[in-house]
């Protein structure tokens, strides 16, 4: 009985350890795959996130892209809302009578005559007076905000900046002078917007345009649009601009072209190929190309920018023959360095430049809005010269000064500048950097005579 019981007990116990053992496997087998699931289920939610995360960074980036996309475009339609206001040419030095030609010619869109005054003064404080009209359809000019436009002679508008100035209103009285003394008497009609942050302007009427004391004397400047010029290369619209000049009997030189209008126009580079425009005209050459070959009697004289042959002209041809200039011929008496001691028939002056000897005989090109006039003697010259006559061209005053051997000196100056009656004795001078020295082909020529008669 003891052996069964003890056989029965160990048997019952191994049945209940095999069950215990069962039991535990599957419960390994559910944690196994708890654990599983939620590894899976973890793998799942790092996937989720790493695609979100890259979905995120592609939307931002097309974002970013689209952004500055539309940016581009607004600029680029700004841009072109501005350009579909200006003038693309500007003609000066013109009559009513070539104004009401022009008016007539079908290529122009539009035409505004505009007139730029001296500077005048009202209360000792110095304002632009100007004439233009502000019931133009295309031309953005001057928009009034407050009263009317000027109609009558003695009527004018003023900018907002004026109005602060002068502490004035529509309807008071404004007593002008200019440098010659002569007075005159507005009456304030009306307020218009500020074309710049600090000018002071005040617009005269069509009347007074043709008929005032302080405008009678000023010539019209052309401020023109032409139909379909959009749609044309930098060529074809300096061509069509050329041809209504010459039909119009207009010189070329008073034509201005809109450098921000003709930089939209396609070009050359737009069809990928490189153009040679041949042209005796030295303002369409700098206008249009990029490099410039100067020639003369078959050779070229001279290659490069723009910018280069006209700041740094190597021959007297190309000096004379790119814009204006002031052509001296002159002898090296020091050399220090770059600076340079010349004497001319006239006077001393100073110059920079290398590759230069004593004695040589050289040219000197100084351009006209270089040089400069002094009552005073000027340190390092001696050149001396009369005043002989003032040209006022608007943005220019053009003096040309006679030395004492009759040659003449032209100077551009700003309208500001200190002017000099005619006859006053004035020294003629330059900032020794922007004279250009230019070897010659005399001194070539006297240099080969000593080598074959020291040989």
């Amino acid at each position: 009985m003891d052996l069964v019981f003890i056989f029965s007990r160990l048997f019952k116990w191994f049945c209940i350890s095999i069950e215990e053992v069962s039991h535990l496997n599957v419960k390994n087998k559910k944690i196994e795959k708890s654990m599983l699931r939620i590894i899976a289920r973890k793998n799942t939610f790092d996937n989720k996130l790493t695609f979100g995360a890259i979905v995120l960074t592609i939307i931002i980036a097309i974002s970013l892209i689209t952004g500055l996309f539309l940016i581009q475009i607004g600029n680029r339609t700004a841009e072109q809302k501005v350009l579909s206001q200006m003038q693309q040419v500007s003609i000066a030095n013109l009559t009513t009578s070539k104004i009401e030609e022009l008016q007539k010619n079908k290529l122009i869109e539009e035409l505004v005559p505009y007139k730029s005054g001296f500077e005048i003064l009202i209360d000792n404080k110095k304002i632009q007076a100007v004439y233009m009209p502000n019931n133009t359809e295309v031309i953005h000019t001057y928009r009034i905000l407050k009263g009317n436009a000027p109609i009558d002679k003695n009527e004018v508008v003023i900018n907002e900046n004026l109005l602060q100035l002068l502490n004035k209103e529509i309807g008071d009285e404004l007593e002008v002078s200019n440098n010659d003394g002569i007075f005159e008497k507005f009456i304030i009609t009306g307020i218009c917007e500020n074309v710049s942050s600090t000018g002071s302007f005040f617009y005269v009427s069509q009347r007074y345009a043709e008929e005032g004391k302080l405008f009678t004397e000023i010539p019209y400047m052309a401020l023109i649009r032409i139909n379909n010029a959009e749609i044309m290369n930098i060529v074809e619209f300096e061509n069509t601009i050329y041809d209504m000049a010459d039909k119009y009997d207009i010189d070329r030189k008073e034509i201005y072209f809109n450098s921000k209008f003709l930089g939209s126009l396609g070009d050359e580079s737009s069809f990928g190929m490189t153009f040679i425009y041949i042209t005796h005209d030295q303002e369409e050459a700098l206008t249009m190309s990029d490099r410039i070959a100067v020639m003369h009697q078959g050779h070229f004289e001279q290659i490069g920018t723009a910018k280069e042959i006209y700041e740094n002209p190597q021959t007297k041809f190309v000096a004379s023959f790119i814009g204006e200039s002031n052509i001296f011929e002159a002898n090296v008496d020091t050399i220090e360095g770059t600076d340079l001691g010349l004497t001319m028939e006239n006077g001393k002056v100073r110059a920079k430049g290398e590759g230069f000897v004593k004695e040589e005989i050289v040219y000197i090109s100084v351009r006209p809005e270089n040089t400069h006039l002094s009552d005073k003697p000027v340190d390092g010259f001696t050149l001396k010269g009369i005043v002989k006559d003032q040209i006022y061209v608007g943005s220019v005053l053009k003096t040309i000064v006679e030395l004492p051997n009759g040659k003449e000196v032209k100077v551009n100056n700003h309208p500001d500048a200190t002017v000099y009656p005619d006859g006053t004795a004035v020294s003629v001078y330059w900032e020794p950097d922007k004279a250009v020295v230019i070897h010659t082909k005399e001194d070539k020529m006297y240099d080969a005579i000593e080598d074959a008669v020291l040989k």
